[in-house]
């Protein structure tokens, strides 16, 4: 029985490179318009790439740009959260690892996002399997039991780290995630990877991963927006230069304001003021206090640590 979630695809037309950012046509913002109008959204059940089907809720379609062709996808709200999750657990349920990509400038809301699968998967998961250097990944990665028979084990690698960090730390940073990811794939662990783009992505890590969620703002009253692409095996090729990536649905999320949240921004926060004082150390003692005193009055004003963290990345 064919999955209905994968669409067949007209090899006969001339591949077209896909593009890193949304191409903003007519199309595109008629469907975002419909998408933000939405009131009475349509309940329906879709089908997990083995098999499983998830209630969902589709706002709208739109309208993507693909290998080859658009695709016209559903446009869910946050019930794409579930929907995502089930699509991972399955995975892990198979044998499998399970590697996440997330894409997007600075602000859109990869972390939150990420919160929110994390927590889906594993409403117990904690902040400490976060990383935000290459040492605490290894050693989280090392110390996470095997995954299966409804155990998910999870390692997030923070974005912050590429904010604070050179290009020359995402090169390191990837070559042990290549590492990790070939010498240990028995384990079917969860990996999150955050990136700016993908082309900051080397070919090596492309091969590992299995989701690739990009977050954008179509529209400035429009945010908690993300597209989901997947890679079937049955449609790559070796006379390919990149693996193909379909667009599968996009989904909406919310914000968090919640105790766990806090205390991530709190960790991620602690991590970026180390980071500056140890890359600033030609300050004065005054100067690194005049820094700490401008953290807290943000805070005080208002700011979360999540919007101090990227100002100051």
């Amino acid at each position: 029985m064919r999955n209905e979630w994968i669409d067949e695809l007209d090899t006969t037309v001339e591949e077209i490179e896909q593009e890193e950012h949304e191409i903003v046509t007519p199309q595109l913002i008629k469907d975002i318009q419909q998408l933000k109008e939405s009131e009475k959204p349509i309940r329906q059940k879709m089908q997990t790439p083995y098999g499983q089907w998830v209630p969902v809720k589709i706002l709208a379609k739109i309208t993507l740009p693909g290998p080859y062709k658009p695709y016209r996808v559903p446009a869910l709200d946050e019930s794409g959260i579930q929907f995502l999750a089930q699509c991972i657990k399955d995975q892990v349920d198979a044998g499998k690892n399970c590697n996440i990509l997330l894409t997007g400038e600075p602000g859109v809301g990869k972390s939150t996002l990420m919160a929110h699968l994390v927590r889906t998967i594993d409403p117990a998961f904690s902040i400490d399997n976060i990383a935000f250097t290459l040492e605490d990944f290894d050693r989280i990665y090392s110390e996470n039991p095997a995954g299966g028979d409804g155990v998910y084990p999870q390692v997030v690698m923070d974005e912050a780290a590429h904010s604070i960090y050179s290009l020359d730390f995402m090169n390191r940073e990837q070559k042990l995630i290549v590492k990790n990811l070939t010498t240990t794939r028995i384990k079917r662990q969860i990996v999150y990877f955050c990136a700016p783009a993908m082309r900051y992505v080397n070919a090596h890590v492309r091969l590992f991963i299995h989701y690739w969620i990009h977050l954008w703002q179509p529209r400035v009253d429009l945010q908690g927006f993300a597209r989901v692409r997947d890679a079937p095996p049955q449609l790559q090729s070796e006379f390919q230069r990149d693996r193909l990536w379909i667009p599968r649905f996009t989904l909406l999320f919310p914000q968090i304001s919640d105790e766990w949240w806090e205390q991530y921004e709190q960790k991620k926060l602690e991590f970026v003021s180390k980071a500056l004082s140890d890359g600033v150390s030609v300050l004065s003692e005054k100067y690194e206090n005049r820094l700490r005193e401008a953290i807290e009055k943000l805070h005080s004003a208002g700011w979360t640590y999540q919007q101090i963290a990227d100002l100051f990345g």
